[in-house]
């Protein structure tokens, strides 16, 4: 089969990928198989069979290879980007159809190119002042100061740059590559060419370098460096050099890590991406975690985990430096191996070209231009799969954006020289000039061969060149042995990684259950696109943060994270039921939640708080289902992706459940547990007389009263009404350290609380550690002791309830898709501190608390409310106002608890915010 032939039959395969790629993803997406999904590959066939006519007539003795290993690359490159965005598909097919125009005019020039090397140091200065362009009139675009803009048109000159730059290289080594193999002097033992023949080619080589590096395109810095330096070794033959350029670079490396935060950012993350997985390390984090879903065989064109419901990639610039991840995912390690091995196969086609070529110069220019080819592809590679630090560099044909991708099909004119014979290159007649002039300079046409076999020069030549083509090799197996371990032996442990959401993914194509309010109200729903079931809120940040989130990119939080088994749908009690669907051919449903709270409660605790920081819980003391729940600041988990970073470097942190996480000092409104304690042992009663001065001294510690009051003679009653902290200090000493622990560890004080959302009670001091004068802080709710709202209300709820503390629940009903209950909450006694008469005592105390005490303001019209109120110090502004109270106050029906941080007194702040929702209780109830 004739060379034109062969290359015309190995285009078939493009434009079979294209056809079936874009049939698959149009399919998955809209549904529907039409003949405009099945066009793509005739056009695609047409633009690069046009290609080939031209190539057929012009050049019948170019390689047969490259041009069809283009096309598949650019093929797959426009199908991924399809598969993410149609928009960013469409310009970059417009860039295809730049690059093949660019490369018909090459072929029109292709046989006279040697004349370039007339122009060397036009050329390089060209290379230059593109450079120099850059500096003056470049914008930054991710910290890189690459694009100009003209005419709305973006490209970036250093693309350009580089390849004039290489030009320049391989005219200059032309000229003096004999030379520079002649030692003339010897420094070190080192054997050195003249001087005067280096410098300008480390002149021009280290200036281009400095102005790379002061643009940051660190990952064009490396290419041409390393370009360069495989031009060097083909051009003299001498190890030296690649030597002394490892030494320059590892110096140079040092030197930029110590003086470049973001160079010290890529190398950090690059050698421990969990330190901040979703922070720093973010992207190589789901790089990894995209390459272990692929497995071996992929996930199968569209169905990879890529794009999140707000539209935006899941790994930021998936399209252009990390789209090797999703060719990973969806075509599996298979598929990420044939791509490696074609990027290889192109080096070698291009190398061999070089070996070829009928002079010096275009081999020069054609090893560099594919030693360019190789390393870009093997750096992006490398930095997408963790084997090196990532660059910041495309991966050629198939990354999206023609202004950096298609300078690249400057390559193609090594598709122009001879894919065949012998080389035909003789050394030049001669020594050429010592002195190098700027003026033209004839390019001489090398003798052929003898007859039989290849000159000396040709076999000087394809050793290094050998050389350079197994130091590729070496490095494309280095990428397959990587991805093998990423895809297939870490793999098992990367998709069980707690950073890992792509479990979230597969989840996520299962209609979830939704969450309902006790009164009906929607709380989470689902709304579809695509396979995707995808969450929504309508109450938005009504129930935040308890209800949480499911997101693609961040995970589940609260709620949907405690009850998922549940939701999705892989619970045990749904097991039989999902298995009977798969037989019966329905599809499979996650178990709707219905909730305790009442949302009319639930706004009402959110109105009287208002923006307010701080939190309000409210529940039925009979029970323990949870009325209200909320915590201020919130957030909307509808918008949770866009918010995110905010969210987490808020001061506020909305993502925190105060209710249930907040721990403050409880202040006065500890003194409910103290009054407990002290009743049922018998240290006290009601009408227990006291005398007060307004401080009092203990173990040390001078004790006042809010505000330096003094209240002389009094009975525990009065000391309960106004609060009076000496009188509580002397009870809580004469308690001891033992027993108050004791009563407040049976309250629940010190506890998890007994519930799968989380949180504690409070936090307690261990008695055997505790002073007079500690005990003493502690009877008034200060010192060591700390309570979570949560905490406060169950405590509370112990004396409503006849003293018993109701295990607290948020979950009144689990059920199927067809409302069939399959788990109902049943109220459970989870503690019993004190006894029936104690607690109807202390809620006689907190009746006077709201009728002639503090808590006035919680009183309402018609209904008799027992309470108290906390005004807790702290170090760092004002006090934490406090309430806790219930109502009815005969025949309780709701315990609320509130805090407000640095709100004030618990009278003027708190209590007004629990009358507030106790009247929409009783009124829903």
């Amino acid at each position: 089969m004739s060379t034109r032939n062969r290359e015309l039959l190995l285009l078939l395969p493009a434009m079979v990928l294209v056809t079936i790629g874009f049939a698959t993803v149009y399919a998955r997406t809209s549904q529907v198989l039409d003949v405009y999904s099945l066009s793509y590959g005739v056009v695609f066939l047409g633009l690069f069979g046009l290609v080939h006519a031209v190539r057929r007539f012009l050049v019948p003795e170019a390689d047969p290879y490259l041009l069809p290993i283009t096309a598949l690359l650019a093929s797959l490159g426009i199908l991924m980007i399809y598969r993410l965005n149609e928009r960013l598909a469409l310009q970059q097919a417009y860039w295809l159809v730049v690059g093949l125009v660019f490369f018909l005019a090459v072929l029109l020039f292709a046989r006279r190119l040697r004349v370039l090397a007339e122009y060397t140091y036009l050329i390089g200065a060209l290379g230059l002042g593109l450079l120099l362009l850059t500096i003056v009139a470049g914008r930054e675009v991710n910290g890189a100061r690459l694009w100009i803009r003209l005419g709305g048109i973006g490209f970036q000159p250093p693309e350009f740059a580089k390849l004039l730059l290489m030009v320049f290289f391989a005219g200059y080594l032309y000229r003096v590559r004999e030379l520079l193999t002649v030692s003339t002097r010897r420094v070190l033992g080192i054997a050195l060419p003249p001087v005067r023949y280096l410098a300008p080619l480390l002149t021009v080589w280290g200036l281009a370098l400095v102005l790379l590096v002061f643009l940051k395109d660190l990952g064009t810095s490396l290419l041409f460096f390393g370009a360069m330096l495989a031009l060097m070794y083909v051009a003299t033959g001498r190890l030296f050099y690649v030597i002394v350029g490892v030494l320059l670079f590892t110096g140079g490396a040092t030197v930029l890590y110590q003086i470049f935060p973001h160079v010290q950012l890529r190398v950090d993350v690059w050698l421990d991406p969990w330190k901040d997985p979703s922070g720093a390390g973010y992207q190589i984090v789901q790089s990894l975690f995209a390459l272990a879903s692929g497995g071996l065989f992929g996930r199968g064109l569209g169905e990879g985990y890529l794009v999140l419901q707000s539209g935006h990639t899941i790994i930021p610039a998936l399209e252009t430096d990390f789209i090797f991840s999703a060719i990973g995912e969806e075509l599996g390690l298979a598929g990420a191996v044939a791509i490696v091995l074609l990027y290889l196969l192109f080096v070698y086609r291009g190398l061999r070209i070089a070996v070829q070529a009928r002079d010096d110069f275009t081999r020069l220019l054609a090893t560099g231009l594919t030693a360019i080819f190789g390393l870009q592809a093997f750096l992006i590679v490398g930095g997408v799969i963790k084997l090196i630090p990532l660059t910041g560099i495309t991966l050629p044909f198939i990354s999206y954006g023609g202004a950096r991708s298609w300078p690249t099909s400057a390559c193609w004119p090594s598709c122009c020289w001879p894919a065949s014979g012998r080389p035909r290159t003789a050394p030049p007649s001669g020594p050429r000039p010592p002195r190098m002039r700027p003026a033209r300079v004839p390019v001489r046409p090398t003798a052929a061969p003898p007859a039989g076999g290849a000159s000396k020069r040709g076999a000087e030549v394809e050793k290094p060149v050998r050389r350079l083509f197994a130091f590729f090799t070496l490095l494309f197996l280095a990428l397959i042995v990587q991805l093998t371990y990423v895809q297939v032996y870490a793999a098992p442990s990367l998709r069980t990684n707690p950073s890992n959401t792509r479990a979230i993914e597969a989840e996520m194509r299962v209609e979830r259950g939704v969450i309902v309010s006790a009164d009906g109200v929607v709380l989470a729903g689902n709304r579809q696109e695509g396979p995707y079931y995808l969450r929504q809120y309508p109450q938005a940040a009504l129930v935040a943060p308890w209800l949480g989130y499911s997101s693609l990119r961040y995970g589940r939080a609260g709620l949907e994270r405690l009850y998922n088994p549940e939701l999705a749908g892989e619970s045990d009690v749904l097991s039989l039921r999902n298995y009977l669907d798969v037989l019966t051919g329905r599809p499979k449903r996650g178990a709707d939640l219905r909730l305790t709270l009442d949302t009319r409660v639930q706004q009402a605790a959110v109105t009287a708080l208002g923006d307010r920081v701080g939190a309000v819980v409210a529940l039925d003391p009979r029970t323990g289902a949870v009325l209200a729940l909320t915590s201020s600041p919130r957030y909307d988990p509808n918008t949770l992706e866009g918010d995110w970073q905010a969210l987490n470097e808020d001061s506020g942190r909305p993502l925190v459940n105060r209710a249930t996480q907040g721990r403050y000092p409880p202040g006065s409104v500890f003194k409910v547990v103290v009054a407990a304690a002290a009743l049922e042992e018998g240290i006290v009663t009601p009408a227990t007389e006291f005398t007060d001065q307004g401080s009092w001294i203990a173990g040390g510690y001078r004790v006042s009263n809010y505000g330096g009051n003094s209240y002389g003679v009094h009975d525990f009653t009065t000391a309960m009404e106004k609060s009076i902290n000496t009188t509580f200090a002397k009870v809580g000493v004469e308690l001891g350290a033992e027993s108050l622990a004791r009563y407040a560890r049976a309250f629940g004080f010190g506890e998890d609380l007994p519930w799968r959302l989380g949180g504690s009670t409070g936090v307690l001091p261990d008695p055997g550690d505790m002073d007079t004068a500690h005990v003493a802080q502690a009877a008034f709710g200060q010192g060591e002791v700390l309570a979570t709202p949560l905490g406060m209300a169950l405590a509370t709820a112990g004396i409503a309830n006849g003293g018993r503390v109701m295990r607290p629940y948020l979950i009144d009903e689990v059920r199927d898709y067809n409302q069939t209950v399959i788990e109902a909450a049943k109220p459970e006694v989870w503690l019993t501190p004190v006894s029936v008469q104690t607690a109807d005592s202390v809620r006689e105390l907190m009746i006077g608390v709201i009728r002639e005490g503090t808590g006035t303001r919680a009183a309402l019209p018609d209904v008799q409310v027992a309470g108290k109120t906390g005004t807790a110090e702290v170090a760092d502004g004002e006090p934490h106002a406090w309430f806790v109270g219930f109502a009815p106050a005969d025949d309780p029906q709701l315990v609320v608890a509130v805090v407000v941080e640095h709100g004030g007194t618990g009278g003027s702040a708190a209590a007004p915010i629990a009358r507030d929702v106790l009247a929409a209780a009783l009124e829903a109830r």
